[in-house]
């Protein structure tokens, strides 16, 4: 049943409590004075349920039924997720709720911070897009007094960062699939309708810059020269990270991650890898160009998807190769013993980044 509302009810109300009804969808225990608060708040604000009152009513001993009488006001209210809830996005709304608060200022940075931190950023994949919220956090809690910078300076630094994720299209990760597809744009020109269709996507997000509609607008069949200055503008017109990393590397991270999602097999990255990468190319991507030998001469479809799936994501973690390690605790083979295939790749060829 949708509850009534008076015409000057505050919608702010309704957000606090959809925002409960959400953390509490995600499995988080939303304390029950919390509840009774909003609760009392939505009433002083308009808001009308046949449960609301009682809800804002219930005092400290009556506080164990906080719970219960929250669901049948979500209910009337309308305001609780589907079943059964849809966790990314429902993140991705506790993630706007927490930049708009701490914009608001109705929470503080540091805390809004940490909440998109550890409920969103960690719990959605480390998605790049919140990485400068997070790596403000960080440096706001890790903050000492011998830093030659000021504690508050750290704080406006969380503030700003969620300033320019709230500019950007929404849910960020449509900004990141941009950018992955501009990564790989910029090693070959056969990935030109990708860039136009993440720009396309970026627009149906919410995101309209001049730039990104000429980019959106582009034709697949449009020259590097003409591409090259709307996606350099669009990058600075959203506010975007744009990725600091060499080519290749951001490159490979793009396809790392698109395997990671499915729309690649465990072959096409590491053919991908051979194609653009090779054996030259960037040391830190050598791992899928080495997968890709081994899976020509000694691997199986499966068996290479099992070696490369934890490749992927140490590769996207920022951690050391699975299989790196493994080969440095190896003993080297006996002098008198010819080397596999294997073991010649990982002892023999690894080649210096250029």
């Amino acid at each position: 049943m949708t509850g009534l509302l008076c015409d000057t009810a505050d919608m702010d109300a309704l957000r606090e409590l959809r925002i409960i009804a959400v953390r509490e969808a995600l499995g988080e225990v939303v304390g029950s004075d919390v509840i009774i608060e909003t609760a009392l708040q939505a009433l002083l604000e308009g808001v009308e349920s046949p449960n609301l009152p009682l809800l804002a009513g219930l005092g400290r001993q009556e506080e164990s039924e906080a719970h219960d009488l929250f669901r049948r006001v979500a209910d009337e209210l309308d305001i609780a997720p589907p079943s059964p809830v849809d966790t990314e996005s429902a993140r991705w709304e506790l993630v706007r709720w927490a930049c708009e608060a701490v914009i608001e200022g109705k929470i503080t940075p540091a805390w809004g911070g940490s909440l998109i931190w550890h409920d969103g950023w960690n719990e959605l994949g480390c998605p790049d897009s919140v990485q400068g919220v997070v790596g403000a956090v960080s440096e706001f809690d890790d903050w000492s007094p011998s830093w030659e910078v000021d504690r508050e300076h750290l704080r406006q630094q969380i503030v700003a960062e969620v300033e320019r994720l709230l500019r950007g299209p929404w849910p960020p990760v449509i900004a990141d699939a941009l950018e992955d597809a501009v990564a790989l744009w910029r090693l070959s020109p056969g990935y030109t309708a990708d860039v136009i269709d993440a720009a396309v996507a970026c627009l149906v997000g919410g995101a309209d810059t001049p730039s990104l509609r000429l980019l959106a607008g582009a034709s697949a069949t449009d020259s590097q020269f003409v591409l090259e200055p709307l996606i350099t503008e669009t990058v600075a017109e959203l506010g975007l990270l744009w990725r600091r990393e060499p080519t290749q590397f951001a490159a490979m991270r793009a396809v790392a991650r698109r395997y990671n999602s499915g729309v690649i097999s465990a072959h096409d990255l590491t053919h991908w890898a051979h194609e653009f990468i090779g054996h030259e190319g960037d040391e830190r991507c050598q791992v899928f160009v080495e997968l890709d030998d081994i899976f020509d001469v000694e691997m199986e479809h499966d068996a290479l998807d099992l070696q490369q799936r934890p490749e992927v994501d140490a590769f996207l973690a920022g951690r050391p190769s699975p299989m790196e390690a493994q080969a440095v605790r190896v003993n080297p083979p006996p002098t008198n013993t010819a080397p596999t295939r294997f073991k010649f790749l990982r002892f023999g060829r690894r080649k210096s980044a250029p």
